[in-house]
């Protein structure tokens, strides 16, 4: 494990290139074998690689120090995080296919990276329709949160969690049907 940052690494594309120089080829394998785990295509192991070096390129200084505290795992575990990111999005788009109904915007089916645009127009519309409580509630939801850790994020029980969902998916269908 490397305990202090070289100097060579204080431009990101350095340690952009450090990385995948030195690790390509193993987190490429870890890439792949999380798509057979997940039930995706193996091309999709290029597209979260993609993804990872992205992040080495905006999140460079936090990175390598994370990187030069806890060594390669670190690495593996940023994958897997981009892979649960995925999962949670795709989970997301189709919440907002069964709250807006057939008035969602259309740009929701077209990719889960469209789900940023969606997202915001969504919070706006929240505002809108709903109290604070409900809306912050709905936001969880739409996040990919379950019903269990929205209950514990904003300290309401399950059954609560549950109601304020349903109504507010009326309210907002009925708001998008207009």
């Amino acid at each position: 494990m490397e305990k202090s940052l070289p100097a060579s690494w204080r431009n990101s594309q350095a340690f952009v290139a450090h990385i995948n120089g030195r690790h390509h080829e193993a987190l490429m394998l870890y890439a792949l074998g999380l798509c057979m785990r997940f039930g995706k295509d193996q091309s999709f192991a290029s597209d979260l690689l993609q993804d990872f070096y992205l992040t080495l390129m905006t999140k460079s200084e936090k990175v390598q120090k994370q990187y030069a505290a806890r060594g390669t795992s670190y690495l593996y575990v940023m994958i897997k995080h981009g892979m649960l990111d995925h999962k949670r999005k795709l989970k997301s788009v189709n919440r907002l296919e069964d709250v807006f109904g057939v008035q969602r915007p259309q740009i929701a089916a077209i990719d889960y990276l469209c789900f940023d645009i969606v997202y915001k127009d969504f919070q706006e519309q929240l505002a809108k329709c709903l109290n604070e409580r409900d809306a912050a509630v709905m936001s969880l939801y739409i996040e990919g949160f379950s019903y269990e850790e929205i209950a514990a994020e904003l300290a309401l029980k399950i059954g609560t969690v549950g109601t304020i969902i349903s109504r507010s998916k009326k309210r907002l269908r009925e708001h998008f049907e207009r």
